[in-house]
């Protein structure tokens, strides 16, 4: 304890002199976070292609394939969730009501809603990739 106390004293009478900070080069400067992207979610061009190949099916539930997901929207959305017993949710800041699951996963979650008495649609993503051409296309399977 005395060699502590010492070392402070002998630290405190010495007269130390604070090192200077270099100048900055530019002055600090804060990144702004950028506006987060509001989409019009009912004029997408995915919901428009949605739309498109829903009319032609009416009456069927609609698997829409995006990226590595099958998406389901709306009303078909609903049924879905409760038949799968997963997560109803909404794309975006929208109103529009979705669910999905993994593409690898479409074994295991079709046969439940076939036997369920659903009528199924799967739309499947056709073309090259999205940041070349800005839209992707999409088709009905078999």
């Amino acid at each position: 304890m005395i060699k502590q106390l010492d070392l402070f004293a002998a630290f405190a009478a010495a007269e130390v002199q604070p090192v200077p900070m270099p100048a900055a080069s530019k002055p600090f400067e804060v990144k702004k976070e950028p506006k987060p992207l509001v989409v019009n979610y009912e004029e997408c061009a995915l919901l428009k292609q949605w739309r498109d190949i829903k009319e032609q099916y009416p009456d069927a539930l609609l698997l829409f394939r995006v990226g590595d997901f099958y998406e389901i929207y709306n009303e078909d959305a609903e049924k879905a969730s409760n038949i799968l017993c997963i997560t109803l949710t909404h794309r975006g800041t929208s109103k529009i009501k979705m669910c999905g699951f993994p593409y690898h996963a479409l074994d295991a979650y079709l046969p439940k809603l076939v036997r369920q008495g659903c009528r199924v649609a799967i739309c499947d993503e056709i073309g090259e990739d999205y940041e070349k051409h800005g839209r992707m296309y999409r088709k009905k399977q078999g």
